[in-house]
């Protein structure tokens, strides 16, 4: 696993720092991969909260995706924020339309 993710963004995921505050613009465009490949591992590990807190800032840095909504939605459903994850997919489906 390590090594698929020093393929996709360049180092370990305990390498990766806390996203900054203030305007998104500032981030590396890799950023958004980084954090949807750490909401991954903790859905795997079936931390669904970590993942949550993963993807939502995945989303945040890119919010035409929806990979990583489809991806924080089922995490939300796991975390038992089903309200949440429905919300998330109304925002997909909106895109969609």
């Amino acid at each position: 696993m390590v090594s698929l993710l020093l393929l996709a963004c360049g180092s370990p995921v305990r390498h990766i720092q806390p996203a900054p505050s203030g305007p998104t613009s500032t981030l590396p465009p890799y950023r958004a991969r980084a954090l949807f490949l750490t909401g991954a591992i903790a859905m795997e590990r079936a931390d669904s909260e970590a993942a949550v807190a993963a993807f939502s800032r995945a989303a945040l840095l890119d919010p035409d995706s929806t990979t990583i909504l489809a991806a924080l939605a089922e995490a939300q459903e796991a975390s038992g924020d089903t309200t949440g994850a429905e919300q998330t997919r109304a925002r997909i489906l909106a895109r969609t339309d």
